[in-house]
């Protein structure tokens, strides 16, 4: 019988759980054998007794899952990680995907896997590797989460390009381009996928579904897969979070109850933008109208509509970025600017939170009101007055903030009504329109407890 023979300096058993381990010993005549041992063996390296405990496996979607280890007897960096499998009899002889981080000191680690297959039962569990050798943790099991796919995500690879997002897109047609927006028919039961864009960066995404396609709550289901579920609001809409805090997403109906939206945002593009409700406008007054382009440009916004009107005289119609849906510049007969008006619904900015943001954050000082229920507030630099006052259009509410010259006495507090610029609906900004504009509304107190609202643009077919 042939006498085994272990090294002295370094035991390499791996660390055995209920199923049977190999063990690889050297015997005298220099061959290597293979024994299986049913106990638990402990493993040196060093002098240190390394012991692994594999951690249970959470974050668990159709294709990901995120996985932890304790190891301690780490005397010096080495190679720790997971290893994952579909067979129960798992070693870095048959295991399907690995993943290490160099490990330095003892401590609980994680690994992410993302590549998974829906509705499959995996194997794992923690290694660590020493010279040209493995120990082992103990080996778990979890099964991904069912795909039941109503629509594929769309890309949110937050901060791409516009470039990058329609490498991804490929397969889809577009609908519609612009600097700040892209949009695509959807290949399955969506039946768009809007994509925005801020300084050429990714920041949103927006797909809408069809009623007649799907239901809220199987659409619920499919996001839970995915995401954690936060809260549902009192109007219906759920909210959810991405298990990484990288993207917020939320589930509702566009207006008409036609279709149902679901917005995926860059949560920390959205934290650093949700405090501003709009950018005070270009309201340089007498500017001229090509002036006014030019700077209005520069800022950011695009131009929606540019028109002569003999009522009006002369006018740019410019679509909102924040959270203001459009902003009118108005000009006298010599085409020089006296009027700008912003309009806003008054879910994402009532009245009296427009009211409030003008004197808490802007510093407006509040100079009154007058009989048509309009209140009036004059700038920092005293050259203008900001006049606030809501009206409901089509059953929806819309909150109006106006800019006017301080410097002619027909704009004073006294003499200030509800003039032909200040009763602008939204029906007479947007004149037969081909685009249904949906507005997708985020508040921001249903998970940060303070409110905050944000819209995005999404153009519906």
């Amino acid at each position: 019988m042939k006498k085994v023979v272990l090294f002295a300096l370094m035991m390499f058993v791996s660390t055995a759980i209920e199923a049977q381990e190999k063990m690889k010993v050297v015997m005298t005549d220099g061959t290597t054998q293979i024994f299986y041992v049913n106990k638990v063996e402990k493993v040196f390296f060093e002098g240190e007794e390394i012991v692994l405990t594999t951690g249970t496996a959470t974050e668990v979607t159709p294709s990901s899952a995120k996985f932890t280890y304790t190891v301690s007897g780490i005397s010096k960096v080495i190679s720790t990680g997971i290893i994952i499998s579909t067979s129960s009899s798992l070693t870095h002889d048959n295991y399907l995907k690995g993943k290490s981080t160099a490990t330095q000191k003892d401590g609980t680690y994680s690994v992410t896997f993302d590549g998974l297959s829906p509705s499959t039962t995996y194997y794992y569990r923690a290694y660590a590797k020493y010279g040209d050798d493995y120990c082992y943790g103990n080996i778990r099991s979890f099964t991904t989460k069912s795909s039941n796919l109503i629509y594929q995500e769309p890309y949110t690879n937050w901060g791409a390009t516009i470039s990058q997002t329609k490498t991804y897109m490929s397969g889809y047609t577009i609908y519609k381009e612009t600097t700040t927006n892209l949009s695509y028919y959807g290949n399955y039961t969506e039946t768009l996928i809007a994509y925005s864009f801020e300084n050429s960066k990714l920041v949103s995404a927006g797909v809408a579904v069809a009623i007649n396609n799907t239901t809220q709550s199987a659409l619920d289901a499919q996001l839970r897969n995915n995401y954690k579920y936060v809260n549902q609001a009192s109007d219906g809409a759920y909210l959810y979070l991405s298990y990484d805090g990288r993207t917020m997403v939320v589930l509702t109906t566009n207006d008409d109850n036609t279709a149902y939206l679901v917005a995926y945002y860059d949560y920390n593009w959205y934290m650093n933008k949700s405090a501003k409700a709009f950018e005070v406008p270009y309201v340089n007054w007498g500017a001229t109208r090509s002036t006014v382009k030019s700077a209005v440009a520069a800022m950011g916004y695009i131009l929606y509509d540019e028109s002569t009107l003999a009522a009006e005289n002369y006018r740019l119609v410019y679509y909102g970025k924040d959270k203001e849906i459009l902003i009118l510049y108005a000009f006298d007969s010599s085409q020089k600017l006296n009027n700008v008006v912003m309009t806003f619904p008054a879910s994402d900015m009532s009245l009296a939170n427009m009211r409030n943001y003008l004197t808490s954050t802007l510093s407006y000082t509040y100079e009154g009101a007058n009989n048509s229920n309009q209140y009036i507030y004059v700038t920092p630099d005293g050259k203008s007055y900001a006049v606030v006052f809501s009206r409901i259009v089509s059953d929806t509410e819309y909150t109006y903030l106006s800019y006017l010259p301080r410097s002619s006495s027909s704009s004073s507090p006294a003499y200030l009504r509800t003039s032909s610029y200040g009763a602008l609906t939204l029906e007479e900004v947007m004149p037969n329109t081909n685009l249904n504009i949906d507005i997708i509304t985020l508040q921001h107190d249903r998970i940060m407890k303070a409110y905050e609202k944000r819209g995005i643009v999404f153009p519906y077919k």
